[in-house]
C-alpha cells in the first residue's frame, strides 16, 4: 500500500514542481514582455521637435495621455 502511495505522491509532487516551474517562466516572459511594450511605447512617442502633420488621411498621430504617437 505504501509503495503505491509513494508512487503516486513522488508523482504528484514532480508534476507540479514542473508546472512551477512552467509558471515562472512565463511571469519572466510577462515582465520581459511588459518593459519591451515600455520601449515601443517610447519609440513611438512623436518628437516634439517635428510638427504634427495636418493631412490626416496620410498619416495621423494620435494623443494619448496628453502624449501624441505616430
Amino acid at each position: 500500500m505504501f509503495d503505491s502511495f509513494d508512487c503516486w505522491r513522488a508523482n504528484a509532487t514532480s508534476v507540479m514542481g514542473r508546472y512551477v516551474a512552467l509558471r515562472e517562466q512565463i511571469e519572466q516572459l510577462e515582465t520581459e514582455s511588459a518593459k519591451v511594450l515600455a520601449e515601443v511605447m517610447d519609440a513611438y512617442r512623436w518628437p516634439e521637435s517635428v510638427p504634427e502633420p495636418e493631412m490626416r488621411d496620410q498619416f495621423g498621430v494620435e494623443h494619448v495621455g496628453g502624449r501624441a504617437f505616430g
